[in-house]
Parts: C-alpha cells; structure tokens; sequence
C-alpha cells in the first residue's frame, strides 16, 4: 500500500503533527519506542511503521477528534480495522487512542483473540462487583482474573472524545506482561483508572501462573467477531498510538496536558565513566521562554536558569549520582536521571571475580582505571593464593612491577583458588590500590600422558608450541646447549 505520510525517520512525524492539536501532537512527540500510528485520517495505513490496515464490515471514515477518525459503530454489523501486523509486543508496551464510545458494549480496542486489550467492555453489562481490567468493561485478556485497584467500574462518558491509554508491564523481569494499568482523560486528565496484576487463569485448561504470550496482539481495531452474541461495540476510533515500551507516569500525563519535559539527558541514563569535573546538559522541549531547576541527589544547585547546560561539577570519583530538571515556567518535575563517575581502580576484571573452573592457562585482563590525569601510565599485578598477602600488597606476590599492558599470563596450578589485584600508577597522583578479586582454577584433568603437552591440560595446542618454541629460543641463544631430537 501507498503511505498516507512518506517519512524517514520518526522525528518527521513530531515534526508535522506538531501543527495539529490537543494530545494527538503530544502522542507522536514521544518517540521512544514508537512502533504504530494511525491517525485514520482517510486511509487505515500505519503512520510510522508497517502495520497497515483494511476497513472491513461497515467501518468508515468520520471527523474524528483530530481530522478524520474510523468509526466502527453498526450495531449489527462487525466491524472494524483489520491489521497487516509485523511485529510482536510483549513485555512493556504502551497502547493510547482517542475512543468516542456510543454505548457500552463488548468493545475492541487492540484486538487479536484470547489475548489483547478490549475496550469499552466484553460482555456488554457493567459489573460493579467485579470490576478491573478482567472480563469486564477494560479487558487485557480474557485468562486473567487478577487483583484490581478499584471497586467500582470505570465507564467512559458517552458520546465524548476521551483519551485512554494502557500501560503493560513486566514487573517480575519475565519477558511478559503481568500487569496493566488504565489512565483515562474524562475522569481526570492522566488519572490512574485501574491497575491489574495477573492472578489465576479462567481457563481450567490452564495451570496458575502460566504465561501469557503477547498480551497486546493487536491485528484489528474494532469488534471482536467471535463474541458479537454479546453485541458489538459502538465506538470510533481516532490517533492510535504504540510504543514497545512502559511509558512513564510523566509521559503518560504528557500525553494529556502537553505540558513540556527537559528531553535528551547528557550524561546519558545510567551512564559509567563519567567524569568528574561533567558538563550536564539536555534538550528543551518544544516551545520558548522555557527556564529550568537544576537538582543533584534531590538537592536543587539552580533556580529558574535559561540554558540547558549546567557546570562543569566537582564531583567524587567511583560514585552513583541522580539529577533531574524541573521546568520553572510552567512547573514540571522532570525524569530522574542516573550516571556513575569514573573509578582510578583497575576495573571488569577477566576471569571474573569469584569465577570458578577456570582453565589452568587462563590469561589474565582487566580495564584501566581513569586518573585524574587520564589512564594510569603502568599497572602493578599481586597473584596468590593467599588472600592476606594479596590484600596487603606483599612484595612476595608481586608478579608483574609496573607493566604497560592489560594482560598477565601467570602460571597457575590445578584445582587451586587464586587472589589477585591490580594497582594503577599515575604520575603525579600516585598509586590507586586496586580491588581484590578470586577465582578458582579447574581440577586436574585426568588423561594418559601426551607428547608435547607442556602445559599438562591434556591437550596438545599452539600454547604448547609457544612454550617449546621458548624453550629452544632460550637454550639456543642462552646457553647453546639444546637438546636434539
């Protein structure tokens, strides 16, 4: 199909929706994660991605909320947007759409079967004894009978645009959905209508707890055909909008007021390797006149500053730090935002730390640690199985004396725990003792004796050549006494 909008990158659409209004420009200025939007305005095609749609049954275009919409409100007929999806979302994903709903009825907002989102209900009654995202007016699926943070239910007004937003979450670091929360606009602007967790299973067929696959299946918007005996919905459709990702509350309540956020933080969130002496800086958002608060652990260091930069700080090395910028006209507390600064240590060593069967000729390696000078110029090595000797930096297991590289190649026994840290150096600053680290040699392999197996690891590889190689190279030129074969 031919795209209504022929675009390049994502941003192009902020751009252009940005001379529309009310909450629709909100919605595709958030780019992150934007994978789907169809604005309907005279054609069913997916704005940004490859989603496109079909009209079927009586679906039509209408004036929708912002230019056209697609309504899909024939009592007797099913009907809706089909959808040529190409993606899967699972997870954390978000799901916002202007909804005009005519009554209430079995809806289908984001639909695919026995998992998605439907909308205004599913069975066409309000029941306020059991109300919540489940197999009532809002459902997430039709196998979910899970805790609800309301008693009462939520009814959109009738015959009024109303903004409505679903935010999925995988709480649990599952890789799936197991909770879903509801923000309407008729109620209160970005309110938190329901939030559900998932609890048992309907179906008998289906143990507790067992997973649900792609909750947002979304291949249609509109009636749901296989329960049209319970009535189809009556509901018109305007700027749908997906994102692959949990919009924050304050994202969410942009979508609302479209009041601005600071965009764009640098350092970037959970950066490492910052450095001290860091210059903050982020975007402004759309709009002039914009002033700013600064905030460092919670602690405001400016008030109501013009630029978007802010430093350079003095700042601890080896430290985690937290800021923000709150919007001083009009006042928004923004993100928090996190980094961690440089460390003058020795860091990531290889094996890693408290590693265990690690090969008998295992190299060494570890990342420099950053001075305030820059790189630290050479790096000392302790290596032991004494842990009292190693932390106390004894002379006795010292193993390699200022060296350049970030490798060691020690020479190790079977079946034996080593410790080992690795100091950096720097001129002008001094020593930077490094943190102690272990790990745990494999026990001996048991093989038949093998000739050429120097390094008795029962294998006969290019470290045993290098081994003999050396061998010879240093009886050769040393002591011109090597051994014929």
């Amino acid at each position: 199909m031919t795209k209504k909008i022929m675009i390049s990158t994502i941003s192009l659409i902020a751009l252009v929706s940005l001379v529309l209004v009310g909450s629709q420009a909100n919605a595709t200025m958030i780019q992150g994660g934007l994978i789907a939007y169809w604005p309907f305005d005279g054609d069913p095609n997916d704005a940004v991605g490859t989603n496109d749609g079909t009209l079927e049954g009586a679906a039509s275009y209408i004036t929708g909320h912002v230019g056209q919409a697609v309504a899909c409100n024939n009592a007797s007929v099913v009907d809706y947007v089909s959808l040529t999806r190409t993606d899967n979302v699972d997870g954390n994903w978000t799901a916002a759409a202007w909804v005009n709903v005519h009554a209430q009825s079995v809806g289908g907002f984001l639909c695919g079967g026995a998992q998605d989102i439907r909308f205004p209900g599913q069975f066409g009654t309000v029941d306020v004894a059991n109300p919540g995202l489940s197999d009532l007016v809002n459902n997430i699926n039709g196998a979910w009978d899970g805790t609800d943070s309301e008693t009462t239910a939520y009814i959109p007004t009738l015959d009024t645009w109303t903004l409505i937003t679903f935010v999925g979450s995988d709480t649990n670091g599952s890789g799936q959905t197991d909770q879903c929360e509801l923000f309407a606009d008729s109620v209160s602007k970005g309110k938190l209508i329901y939030a559900e967790t998932r609890g048992t299973h309907g179906d008998s067929t289906s143990p507790d707890d067992t997973a649900i696959a792609h909750i947002l299946t979304y291949n249609r918007i509109g009636d749901l055909d296989q329960y049209a005996e319970y009535g189809d919905s009556t509901v018109d459709y305007d700027e749908v909008t997906v994102w692959n990702r949990a919009l924050s509350d304050k994202e969410v309540l942009y979508l609302y007021d479209g009041t601005p956020c600071a965009l764009d933080p640098s350092p970037v969130d959970y950066a490492v390797g910052v450095a001290t002496d860091v210059t903050l800086s982020w975007t402004a958002p759309e709009g002039t006149g914009h002033t700013y608060d600064v905030f460092l652990n919670n602690v405001e260091q400016a008030h109501g500053q013009a630029g978007t930069t802010y430093g350079p700080l003095s700042l601890t090395d080896d430290t985690d730090y937290t800021w923000r910028i709150n919007m001083s006209d009009p006042n928004r507390q923004g993100a928090t935002w996190h980094f961690k600064t440089k460390s003058p240590k020795a860091s990531n060593p290889s094996p890693g730390n408290n590693s265990t069967a690690i090969a008998r000729n295992a190299m060494l390696s570890w990342d420099a640690g950053e001075g305030a000078s820059g790189a630290p110029d050479t790096h000392t090595i302790y290596l032991d199985p004494n842990e009292a000797k190693v932390t106390a930096g004894d002379a006795s297991v010292k193993v390699s004396d200022s060296q350049a590289g970030l490798t060691f190649d020690p020479d190790l026994d079977w079946g034996v725990k080593y410790f080992w840290r690795v100091d950096e150096n720097y001129s002008g600053s001094g020593t930077s003792t490094g943190d102690v680290w272990a790990f745990t040699v494999a026990a001996s392999l048991q093989c038949d004796p093998l000739v050429g197996d120097i390094t008795g690891d029962c294998l006969v590889n290019l470290d045993d050549i290098a081994r003999i190689a050396t061998d010879w190279l240093e009886c050769l030129y040393t002591n011109d006494d090597c051994p014929t074969l």
